[in-house]
């Protein structure tokens, strides 16, 4: 994911993050910075070398402290972010779990039920996070808790195909 924002003293600072390894990168005016550790670079700058450190989460929002000066590079999650993206793996692992629920519409639950939501959810949550309407995000929160219910849904009527 990454994250552009204009600052009035640094100018145009970008940071990607690695949606697999949580690696950071961070660019100020199209300069990538030093990397010095997981999280601090090394800004070069006319005062001398200052130290940049990206703090925070996908969850928690991002932040760049440079020397005492905090640049919020992404806002904490909003409330209905983390409630669509966690209520559907709750939902399948219920739903999975009971079994007059599952005999109405089978879903695979347990394990690997529990695997495929934990991906969604994860996927549902960066989706949502790179998207800035708030209707959107719900519409697209939605999409993808429905593409999750469908591939439950297929595997456990392939599961029950086997078992017949």
């Amino acid at each position: 994911m990454t994250t552009n924002v204009n600052h009035e003293k640094y100018g145009e600072i970008s940071c990607k993050q690695s949606f697999l390894t949580g690696q950071f990168s961070v660019s100020i005016n199209g300069t990538p910075l030093a990397q010095t550790s997981k999280r601090s670079f090394s800004l070069e700058s006319e005062e001398g070398t200052k130290t940049a450190i990206v703090t925070g989460n996908i969850v928690t929002g991002t932040k760049l402290s440079i020397d005492g000066d905090v640049i919020t590079l992404a806002p904490s999650a909003q409330w209905y972010e983390i409630t669509i993206a966690v209520i559907q793996f709750v939902f399948m692992l219920v739903w999975g779990a009971v079994p007059s629920l599952a005999a109405i519409v089978p879903i695979v639950g347990g394990a690997i039920g529990g695997g495929i939501s934990g991906v969604f959810t994860i996927l549902n949550f960066y989706v949502m996070r790179s998207i800035k309407q708030a209707w959107l995000k719900i519409i697209v929160g939605i999409a993808i808790f429905g593409l999750n219910f469908l591939v439950c849904f297929l595997i456990g009527l392939a599961m029950l195909s086997f078992l017949i």
